[in-house]
């Protein structure tokens, strides 16, 4: 959801998986605060996933910073 002018509030789930990928976990509520840069072609904020158990009892919650920058491929190399 846009909350500015380049702001934008993200929400989202996810399922979780085991390390071997062979056991469902439960779901992660994935949460971040983004501003891009007025180029569009950047941008930073924060982050917080929560970890669930299938039962819907948190296992861990997880908080840090996230920054991206939009890169070009070049198809005809």
């Amino acid at each position: 959801m846009q909350t500015g002018k380049y702001t934008y509030t993200l929400n989202h789930f996810a399922m979780s998986w085991d390390p071997t990928g062979s056991m469902y976990v439960g779901p992660a509520n994935i949460k971040e605060n983004i501003t891009i840069d007025y180029s569009g072609t950047a941008y930073a904020g924060t982050f917080t996933i929560m970890q669930y158990d299938t039962k819907g009892n948190v296992l861990q919650t997880v908080n840090g910073t996230i920054t991206a920058t939009r890169i070009n491929v070049d198809s005809s190399v």
